[in-house]
């Protein structure tokens, strides 16, 4: 469903260039949750980012291969990329309490994506609404009504972050990407999230590439796991083999 071929991303707003991430390989099928581990710096959140078209700045250069079901996300036009974004890969960022606009109210926030594709899906307001609400249900916000006209500030982390998962869910894309939604959060709420996610895999077949520096998040959530080091995937291999046999020094520092 997804590869990723020498993706190397380079950045020149520096003296000398840096090369952030550096020839890095891997696959999602259909149905698979990937989970991308590393510390900070590692180039996993930049590679989450050029996969879902998000590194438009003019001081970096990409190169590399990122097809998403036959589209090429690194040489197709910004109006092909903003058609996928949202219809094929959604995204859910590490900070909702910042990611979320603190003077619209949640409803608004979660039909974002279906406002701007409205004459194309030909949907009403209530249409919008409707929808809304069943993918906030569907991510574990049972007081979906309160929480909907509700603003940022006024519900929990946690609610805050399933709310950003229902945003990203609204069109059903067939790719979730995750980028550490899960570290501001305390461990029990976590928990919640995780067991979201996998319900969200096991039932839509939404295939998510989650990111996170949290090993044990990767275990009880992922199937199989990429490691990175300073732009370079360092191993990569099921979570069975990675968490019980690893390879690589670096990846056995990680884990023991």
């Amino acid at each position: 469903m997804l590869t990723v071929k020498d993706l190397k991303i380079e950045f020149f707003d520096h003296d000398l260039p840096e090369v952030a991430v550096k020839d890095v390989d891997f696959t999602i099928k259909d149905g698979e949750i990937l989970g991308i581990v590393g510390e900070s710096g590692s180039g996993k959140s930049m590679t989450a980012m050029a996969i879902a078209g998000l590194l438009n700045r003019k001081d970096l250069t990409k190169s590399g291969v990122i097809d998403l079901d036959g589209v090429d996300i690194l040489n197709s036009p910004r109006s092909r990329i903003r058609e996928i974004q949202g219809n094929e890969i959604g995204f859910v960022f590490q900070d909702p309490l910042n990611s979320m606009n603190p003077v619209l109210k949640v409803g608004a926030q979660v039909e974002e994506a279906m406002r701007i594709r409205k004459k194309e899906l030909g949907l009403s307001k209530e249409d919008m609404k409707k929808r809304a609400l069943e993918v906030m249900k569907s991510v574990g916000l049972d007081d979906a009504e309160r929480i909907y006209e509700s603003y940022p500030h006024q519900i929990s982390g946690g609610q805050r972050q399933r709310a950003m998962i229902a945003a990203a869910l609204v069109l059903k894309p067939k790719l979730l990407i995750c980028d550490e939604p899960t570290t501001a959060l305390d461990v029990t709420v976590q928990k919640r999230i995780i067991d979201v996610l996998k319900e969200l895999n096991k039932k839509t077949g939404t295939s998510i590439l989650f990111i996170s520096h949290d090993l044990s998040v990767i275990k009880a959530l992922c199937d199989r796991v990429v490691v990175m080091k300073d732009g370079l995937v360092v191993e990569e291999g099921s979570v069975k083999e990675i968490f019980e046999n690893p390879s690589k020094e670096y990846t056995k520092q990680l884990i023991f």
